[in-house]
């Protein structure tokens, strides 16, 4: 029964962000984008360029966060540690102020070690 309940919440969260996604994309001047979205292709490579760099530094954040969390002894593995980051990079970026997602992060990371 646990299993079926987390399942059903799953897809719960999946159907309210694609509804938020949808209303969204309904929102936008559907010419203003695919003109932004021509222009962008028409200069592909410095896309390329500022995903690749925006993933190096995301990259070196989630590194040093891990060696801030061995330093303190509290260990997860990598794909937990990866996870928990995302979420509160999430955060940071859509809510305002800057620290809800290193909150997140915080609680979620001693909730997983509290037995450290």
């Amino acid at each position: 029964m646990k299993g079926y309940r987390k399942t059903l919440f799953g897809l719960l969260r999946l159907a309210i962000g694609l509804a938020i996604i949808a209303f969204l994309v309904g929102r936008m001047d559907r010419q203003q984008m695919l003109a932004a979205l021509r222009e962008a292709v028409r200069h592909w490579p410095w896309l390329v360029l500022a995903h690749a760099l925006m993933g190096l530094a995301l990259l070196a954040v989630l590194i040093r966060w891990q060696r801030v969390l061995n330093a303190l002894h509290l260990n997860l593995t990598w794909g937990r540690m990866t996870a928990i980051f995302w979420i509160g990079h999430f955060f940071n970026m859509f809510m305002p102020g800057g620290t809800g997602g290193d909150l997140l992060k915080a609680y979620y990371t001693a909730r997983e070690t509290a037995h450290q």
